[in-house]
């Protein structure tokens, strides 16, 4: 990725949205795209399946969510419902958002849309769900890591970076670091020395 001397720059048709490019890129030396044709062939062999009519839902995860929502209710019922209308609302809003926390991604997402809709919904679950937006707990390394070996990923950071490694936060970036702090995942391409 040098760059050129005078005139326009090579991968102008490829790469380049600029004629004078600070750099001009290989296509040869890009990693990622060495096995971009067999990444594209099998995940044009995954849509079929992807798409196809399901006759029966998805078990396990019904019954984990099922499980989930089912047993905050349930001591909802319990222990809150009896109580004023308020502290009753606030109990059930606190448990489901600790709910949707606990079932990932897709539940939270839902949880931020939820917490939008002041006039909608009560306000003690618009309350409670706008903690979603921005004091969810991260996810930890090892979990990035099954994500990267899971065999169902045709994408494998090791193929496209030289290092991955957890990093604790620093304090140039504004917060302590302490040994409660979770990790942050510090990403190293092969090519980056090269940039620098």
């Amino acid at each position: 990725m040098d760059s050129e001397g005078p005139g326009p720059p090579s991968d102008l048709a490829l790469f380049s949205f600029s004629e004078a490019a600070p750099w001009i890129v290989d296509p040869d030396d890009l990693p990622w795209r060495r096995d971009v044709d067999a990444i594209r062939a099998r995940t044009r062999a995954e849509v079929p399946g992807l798409v196809r009519r399901r006759y029966l839902p998805p078990s396990r995860r019904i019954a984990r969510v099922i499980r989930i929502l089912g047993s905050s209710l349930a001591l909802w019922y319990v222990r809150d419902r009896r109580r004023d209308r308020a502290t009753s609302r606030l109990g059930l809003s606190r448990r489901l958002r600790i709910d949707f926390q606990q079932l990932g991604p897709t539940y939270i997402k839902l949880g931020q849309i939820l917490s939008s809709g002041e006039g909608i919904f009560p306000p003690e679950l618009v309350s409670e769900f706008k903690q979603l937006r921005d004091r969810v707990p991260p996810e930890t390394f090892e979990a990035i890591r099954v994500t990267e070996f899971s065999p169902r990923r045709s994408y494998r950071s090791s193929s496209c970076y030289a290092t991955v490694f957890p990093q604790k936060p620093s304090r140039q970036s504004g917060r302590r670091s302490s040994p409660s702090s979770p990790a942050r995942c510090q990403i190293h391409s092969p090519s980056s020395s090269r940039l620098q």
